[in-house]
């Protein structure tokens, strides 16, 4: 069952049931939430279900923030699965020739993450970490 209390009507915010899902699906993740607009409701929330949620301080642009992942990209450090489903949506929004970017900017900052560049500079001059 669902670690989320339903609501008066009977029903759990969809942000918080993806996030319970994933948590599910990959038990020990990372489970990084940015801390603006409702992220801070949605982490206040979901922190006291799920252990290890942190709180990711939003530096710059998205695209800011690709612009630090490039060059692991770009070395060939980065494998896709060949045949995926998702592939596809997935390298157009890299490539930033869709509206949407909420992959593009889970992407970046797993790769940020993974490469250790925590409290590194951005090319905006501000500074990634967790907040």
């Amino acid at each position: 069952g669902s670690l989320l209390p339903s609501s008066p009507v009977g029903t759990q915010a969809p942000v918080l049931v993806a996030i319970e899902a994933m948590w599910r699906k990959f038990p020990g993740a990372k489970v990084a939430i940015e801390k603006a607009a409702h992220g801070a409701a949605v982490i206040e929330q979901i922190k006291k279900l799920i252990p290890g949620v942190v709180a990711i301080k939003p530096v710059g642009k998205k695209a800011q923030r690709l612009g630090a992942a490039v060059p692991t990209i770009q070395s060939g450090c980065c494998f896709l699965p060949l045949g995926a489903p998702w592939l596809t949506d997935f390298v157009e929004e890299l490539s930033q020739a869709t509206k949407h970017d909420d992959q593009m900017d889970c992407c970046a900052y797993a790769i940020i993450d993974l490469n250790g560049k925590r409290g590194t500079s951005l090319p905006d001059g501000g500074w990634s970490g967790a907040a």
